[in-house]
């Protein structure tokens, strides 16, 4: 208890700003190739650092996910969004992309399935 204190402390005696906590995390994606968690699907693992991460899909994902399932090491927090180019390229208007923080059935009821050519994740 007493480090935790003195450290503040001591950081302000420097003049100097306490440093900061960044929010990372490690989550998991579950993407599968039909609705409601069903066909072949793979597992992504993804180090979220402290301002999320981009992962382009396995080659042979491209534009044929239907469902997605999410898991943290954080528990809450985890987001995503499936981005329809390249490297989490997005457009001015963002069509091309689709938000989530929790497990999605069947992407085609929202007009997103099957068009994810890679994905971005963070912890909030």
């Amino acid at each position: 208890m007493q480090l935790t204190l003195a450290l503040p402390v001591a950081f302000a005696a420097l003049g100097l700003a306490a440093p900061t906590i960044e929010k990372r995390g490690v989550g998991r994606v579950t993407l599968y190739k039909n609705a409601n968690f069903q066909g072949q699907k793979v597992t992504l693992t993804i180090d979220t650092g402290a301002q999320g991460a981009c992962t382009e899909l396995p080659a042979d994902f491209i534009n044929e996910v239907e469902s997605v399932q999410l898991a943290s090491s954080q528990g809450t927090g985890f987001h995503c969004r499936l981005t329809e180019k390249p490297a989490c390229v997005r457009s001015n208007d963002d069509d091309d992309t689709f938000f989530f923080d929790s497990d999605i059935a069947d992407l085609n009821a929202e007009g997103k399935g099957n068009k994810a050519d890679s994905i971005w994740c963070a912890h909030t």
